[in-house]
């Protein structure tokens, strides 16, 4: 079964990074997960600009395709080039509370593997995650701890709906 497409226009998009800073209160440091964390982080950040801005990146390009899941398969790959592709940016000293912003949590992973990541070098952190959609059922089957952390804008059923945003372009 192929999925949904459904475009997310740039309204609900800032509707709910706007919600979101309300909600969020203070936090010392915004992390973007690359790619379509970044353009989430970057928006966040005008709306609450005495944070750090950061961002997540991959070491290896992803590749020109859109991101996709293999529901039957290679889960477990996935996660391991998680664990050896994510770094963490330079950041200050003393930070004390993190919120990790990606576009879409399937299974919670990536949102995990970054929480640890922070989690390894600021021990005494808070740590907070958003996202704009979460297919909820696969985190908390996957991750049980993730669910209450993350929050996000719609529930979904990412194996038969696939969100784009304004910034997935096709590749030239």
């Amino acid at each position: 079964m192929k999925p949904e497409i459904v475009p997310i226009p740039w309204k609900d998009v800032e509707a709910w990074l706007r919600e979101l800073a309300q909600r969020m209160g203070g936090v010392d440091c915004i992390l973007g997960i690359a790619r379509s964390g970044a353009p989430l982080a970057t928006a966040l950040s005008y709306l609450t600009p005495n944070a750090t801005l950061g961002y997540v990146t991959r070491t290896v390009p992803v590749g020109p395709e859109a991101a996709s899941y293999d529901f039957e398969g290679s889960r477990k790959d996935r996660a391991a080039d998680l664990a050896r592709t994510l770094r963490l940016p330079t950041l200050p000293e003393g930070l004390r509370s993190f919120l990790i912003v990606d576009d879409v949590a399937t299974f919670g992973d990536t949102m995990d593997r970054v929480r640890r990541l922070v989690a390894s070098r600021y021990p005494e952190a808070s740590i907070r995650m958003a996202c704009f959609a979460a297919d909820v059922e696969r985190v908390r089957d996957a991750h049980p701890d993730l669910v209450a952390l993350i929050e996000h804008s719609r529930g979904i059923d990412n194996q038969a709906t696939y969100l784009t945003f304004p910034w997935n372009l096709e590749s030239i």
